[in-house]
């Protein structure tokens, strides 16, 4: 039975940085996949008009067509109510199985945030896998792991849409190829996302 999964993010990139291969293969498996992501990341070198034309073209080349733009300040999501009850409602209304969300410890003030208000909207899902990127701090602990080895050239195709950030360390994909090889080493499988499990319950 197809399940829907949600996958929530602080910019245009970080959904694809930490969990493209996995939102991949749950297109191919029948799953409805929801994309959230609450700022536009317009102070990431480009316009926000850029950032989310990119985000747009790196989902489709997912095969993800539910994408929602919050459009929250970059640098600067609200501290009141208002974020918190935009994401419950959209839980509420879609139902998910199982959310993606960043992990708790975050370099970046946008992914701490986001991850705080994920994980509040997610609270009565039965799966809850917080993902990485490269600004995760080192407590990340993977102990959930999706084999994403016949998707990682798909990741990799979605994230080449990022043009206007490019030539940013963050958006290597030789170093997300080399990290998501390592986690299929880890998996003993070729490539791998990891995770660090907040629930999962089947």
């Amino acid at each position: 039975m197809p399940m829907n999964i949600i996958a929530i993010g602080a910019h245009p990139d970080d959904i694809e940085i930490g969990c493209a291969g996995a939102l991949r293969r749950h297109v191919a498996q029948g799953d409805v996949v929801k994309m959230v992501i609450l700022t536009s990341g317009e102070k990431g070198g480009a316009s926000a008009k850029t950032r989310e034309a990119e985000q747009m073209k790196s989902a489709s080349a997912l095969g993800v067509t539910d994408v929602v733009l919050l459009r929250y300040p970059d640098t600067n999501i609200p501290h009141d109510a208002s974020p918190s009850d935009k994401l419950d409602k959209i839980v509420r209304e879609f139902r998910p199985t199982r959310a993606y969300i960043p992990f708790w410890r975050e370099i970046h003030q946008d992914h701490r945030r986001t991850s705080e208000l994920a994980l509040v909207a997610s609270r009565n899902l039965p799966q809850i896998l917080m993902y990485e990127g490269p600004s995760t701090a080192p407590q990340f602990e993977a102990d959930f792991w999706i084999d994403i080895a016949e998707h990682i050239d798909t990741k990799l195709t979605a994230l080449s849409m990022y043009v206007s950030q490019g030539e940013k360390d963050i958006l290597k994909l030789d170093a997300i190829r080399s990290l998501n090889h390592f986690r299929g080493y880890q998996a003993r499988t070729t490539y791998a996302e990891a995770f660090d499990i907040f629930r999962f319950v089947e």
